[in-house]
């Protein structure tokens, strides 16, 4: 009997060094992971480099009417652009992870050196955490961006910040739906300064409470196939279907109505749209979306 429990003891101390040594060798793999990511992001901290081939491909091929950059993070790099928009000149430029000073810093050589006539400025809910810089300082980021797109006379096209699960923001902390909302007021309120095209995906994919429901609700930060079918279906509207403009802010007197339309209550009449390709209604379904290649090509 003793030797049975000798045995039994010799194998649970076997066993709990077996798992200390795997956790061991866990924690060394992830402090290697996480060193490695701090060293490129000290050497190239905006990944400037991630589309540089794609980039040069681009920019052989000469001005194309109607080309649109898309620049943004995760939810931006997994649209299926191409098939999506077929025929469009449409560039995706996502980086997951991104952050909006990172953006500031690849507008350049990732959209506006492409000679676009737009570009679509998405921002992830990752600059709304509690370790992101500060929400005014996030506003500025943007601003800077959409007023580089309109000193190179390219249309600035903002995007209201997709909103998170009710899982995602209690795992960050909480707090990032209510600086996400705040952050989607002052966007609608710059597309109406400027005159911007506004793509509202926070409208299009909130619950009543601003929290992207379950049954939108992908892994991560990224919608399910219904919830990215919505998110096509709101670019599709502003970019195609000119249904992207924000009404003038009020002035006094009124601005006249528009073909007999009353006005809204402390609004003037929508303005008319200027979406960057002319119209091309559609009634065949949008396709499913499929995982994008490294560096997505436009089509």
């Amino acid at each position: 009997m003793k030797r049975v429990l000798y045995g039994a003891a010799a194998l649970a101390l076997i066993g709990s060094v077996g798992m200390g040594a795997r956790s061991a060798l866990g924690w060394r793999a992830e402090a290697r992971a996480w060193r490695a990511r701090a060293e490129e992001l000290l050497r190239n901290p905006a990944g400037r480099d991630r589309y540089q081939r794609d980039n040069r491909r681009v920019r052989e091929e000469g001005h194309r009417e109607h080309r649109t950059v898309f620049l943004g993070a995760e939810l931006t790099r997994s649209l299926p652009l191409g098939q999506a928009f077929p025929g469009r000149p449409f560039v995706n430029r996502g980086l997951e992870e991104e952050l909006a000073w990172q953006a500031l810093l690849r507008v350049d050589p990732d959209a506006l050196d492409l000679d676009p006539e737009g570009v679509v400025l998405e921002l992830s809910a990752r600059n709304f955490t509690d370790g992101a810089p500060p929400l005014e300082e996030t506003e500025h980021y943007v601003a800077a961006l959409a007023e580089r797109c309109r000193a190179r006379n390219v249309k600035a096209v903002l995007v209201t910040a997709a909103p998170v699960s009710r899982a995602w923001d209690a795992l960050h902390g909480g707090g990032v739906t209510d600086r996400l909302t705040r952050y989607n007021n002052w966007v609608r309120e710059q597309a109406r300064a400027h005159q911007d095209l506004l793509v509202d995906l926070a409208a299009a994919l909130s619950d009543d409470e601003g929290y992207l429901p379950d049954a939108l609700s992908g892994p991560g930060l990224l919608p399910n196939d219904a919830g990215q079918q919505r998110v096509l279906a709101v670019l599709r509207a502003a970019l195609l279907e000119g249904r992207g403009q924000p009404p003038l802010p009020v002035v006094n007197p009124p601005a006249p109505e528009v073909h007999g339309a009353p006005p809204v209550d402390g609004q003037a009449p929508p303005a008319p749209s200027i979406a960057l390709p002319a119209p091309t209604p559609t009634a065949e379904p949008l396709p499913s979306p499929t995982a994008p290649d490294e560096e997505p090509k436009d089509r």
